[in-house]
Order: structure tokens, then C-alpha cells, then sequence
């Protein structure tokens, strides 16, 4: 600002020279022009007309230095006004400096409860990750406890299917034992009859051939359905060879998953005693939040001060923002007429020449 200042002022200082200069200069001009009186053939009236048109220009050339002056005075007038708002400005920032060493003095008392707190959480990260570690393994357990339940299910499945297939032949059994007692039934009325009729024919037996040829036809059905019988029993035979087989299978399992489920019951028992120094850390961890807490709460006090001074600093960059937008436009202003200027000066020329 104090920059800004100084160029203002040499802005005025050198307009003004400038002033003097043409003043000067339009002194010269009347000089001449009286030379010129004494010495040229002119008449009066071109000589007035002359002498009007030079003095209009002339006047009108100063009165644009005087809004050059007005305007390079309000120039000043605002940079006044700038190192006076920047000025207010450094005691806000001479606030908020003061404010910001007691910050930093709170800042190292916390600096140590947050070492200690930085202590206690790198312990709690290293019994977490320990706790990790179980907890994978344990994981790992448990999902071979799953497999082998699962091999479990499917041995059982398997038993299921056996016996079933068991019940069923039981059926078929069943079924050609009542026809082969059917067939015995007849068998033996059959061989009643052909008793009988024997009896009655004596030699001439012509029906015992009948009665006979029908016995031999069930002696057949009785041998076929007894082949029945031991082809379903050789299936039932190895059925049961099969439950058996199944059955030693889920034993194993069994014992397979008792042992996986004791080694998970060791690694959980792991677990809950990592737990418990974690737990143990965490209350200290906790007693140190407790600390800054209380540091907190006087770093919070140190922050509304900060920011009340930073409104004010605000407020006040804004007054200078504003103050700046008023300067450039009235140096937009004195450009402007700094060109009116030049072109008044072309005009001179100009009327002095033509």
C-alpha cells in the first residue's frame, strides 16, 4: 500500500509538470503571436478570430487538468483510505497472532497426550492384527468343520439311500414268498387231486398225467420266483455291505469333525484372551481421549476467537475491495482524459498551424 501511494503521488507529481509544460508552451504561443502582430501583415479581425480560437482551446485544455488534479486527488484519497483499512487489518492479524500462540501452546500439551494416545493405539494395532491372525485361522477351521459336515450329510444321504433301496427289496421278498406260498397251496391241492384220481383210475390214470403236467408247471414258476429270491438277496447283501461301508465313512467323519471343533474351541479360547488386553488397551486409550477432550475443549475457545478476528479481517478486505474498485475506475477516469487531453493538444496544433 505504502507503494501504491508513492506512485499516486508521482502520478500527480509528473501530471502536473505536464500542466506547467503546455502552460508554458501556450505562454510561448501568445509570445509569438505578438511578435507576429508587430512584424506580420494581418489583419485585425484574423488576428482576433486566431486569438479567440487559441484561448477557447487553451481553456479548455486547463479544464481538463483540473479534473486530472480532482481525479489524482481521489486517487490519494482512496489509498488514504486503503492504509487506513489495512492499517485496522494488522490489528485483527496482531489479534488472531496472539491467538494462534495460545493455540500452539495448547497444541504441545497435546502433542504429548496424543503420544501417549499414538502409544496405546500402535499396542491395540498389534494385538488387533494377532487377533486377525487367530481369527483367520479359526476361520480356516471352521470351514473344514463345514466340509466335513458336509461329507457328514452326504454319507447320510447315502445311508438313506441304501436302506431305502433295503425296504424296497423287503417289498419284492415279501411279495414272491406269497406267491410261492400260493404256489405251494395249489402244489399241494394239485397233488391231493392227482391222489385222488390215481385212486380212482388205477392203471387207467389218464388224469394224474394232467393233474402232473399242471404240478410240473408250478414247480417251474416255483423255481423261477425262487431265483427271484436269490438275486434279491445277493442285491440286499451288498446293500448292506454298501450301509456298512457308509456308515464306517460317517464315523470318521464324526471323529474328524470332533477334532476339528475341539482345535477351533483352542483358537477361540485364543481369541477371547486377546481380546481381553485389547480391551485392557482400549481403557487406556480411552482415559487418554479423556485428556485431550479437555484439551479440546480449550483449543475450541482459542478457535471462535480466530474466527471472530477472521470475520473482522474479512469485513475489512471487503471495505478495501470495494476502496480498490473505486480506484481503478477513477484511474479509468484519468485515462480517459488523458486522451481528450492529447486530442485537445492535437487541436492546438492544428489551430496554431492552419
Amino acid at each position: 500500500m505504502r507503494k501504491r501511494k508513492e506512485y499516486i503521488g508521482w502520478l500527480k507529481l509528473q501530471w502536473t509538470k505536464r500542466t506547467k509544460q503546455i502552460l508554458e508552451k501556450a505562454n510561448e504561443i501568445d509570445e509569438v503571436d505578438n511578435l507576429e502582430k508587430e512584424n506580420k501583415e494581418l489583419n485585425d479581425i484574423e488576428l482576433v478570430s486566431f486569438k479567440k480560437k487559441l484561448d477557447h482551446e487553451l481553456q479548455g485544455l486547463l479544464s481538463f487538468f483540473h479534473m486530472l488534479s480532482k481525479d489524482i486527488e481521489q486517487s490519494v484519497e482512496l489509498t488514504n483510505q486503503i492504509a487506513f483499512d489495512v492499517s485496522e487489518m494488522m490489528y485483527g492479524v496482531e489479534n488472531q497472532s496472539e491467538t494462534v500462540k495460545n493455540y500452539s501452546e495448547i497444541g504441545n500439551k497435546m502433542k504429548t497426550q496424543v503420544f501417549t494416545v499414538t502409544n496405546s493405539i500402535d499396542a491395540t494395532y498389534g494385538h488387533v492384527k494377532n487377533t486377525k491372525y487367530e481369527t483367520q485361522q479359526g476361520n480356516q477351521v471352521v470351514i473344514s468343520a463345514i466340509n466335513q459336515m458336509a461329507k457328514l450329510q452326504e454319507s447320510t444321504y447315502n445311508v438313506i439311500e441304501a436302506i431305502g433301496k433295503l425296504v424296497g427289496s423287503s417289498e419284492q421278498i415279501g411279495k414272491i414268498t406269497t406267491t410261492i406260498k400260493e404256489i405251494s397251496d395249489q402244489t399241494n391241492l394239485l397233488a391231493l387231486n392227482a391222489s385222488i384220481e390215481a385212486a380212482r383210475a388205477g392203471r387207467e390214470g389218464f388224469g394224474f398225467a394232467v393233474i402232473a403236467q399242471e404240478i410240473r408247471k408250478l414247480s417251474e414258476q416255483t423255481h423261477q420266483a425262487a431265483n427271484q429270491i436269490s438275486i434279491l438277496i445277493s442285491t440286499n447283501k451288498k446293500d448292506i455291505q454298501n450301509v456298512n461301508v457308509a456308515l464306517n465313512t460317517t464315523r470318521d467323519d464324526v471323529s474328524e469333525s470332533i477334532h476339528l471343533v475341539d482345535s477351533a474351541g483352542l483358537l477361540f479360547e485364543n481369541i477371547s484372551n486377546l481380546i481381553t488386553r485389547t480391551s485392557e488397551e482400549v481403557d487406556e486409550v480411552m482415559l487418554s481421549t479423556k485428556q485431550v477432550e479437555e484439551e479440546t475443549d480449550s483449543i475450541q475457545e482459542s478457535i471462535e476467537q480466530v474466527v471472530t478476528t477472521s470475520n473482522i479481517m474479512e469485513q475489512e478486505a471487503q471495505s478495501i475491495f470495494a476502496n480498490i474498485q473505486q480506484q481503478v475506475s477513477a484511474a479509468e477516469h484519468i485515462e480517459l482524459n488523458h486522451l481528450k487531453i492529447i486530442e485537445k493538444i492535437e487541436q492546438i496544433k492544428i489551430t496554431l498551424f492552419n
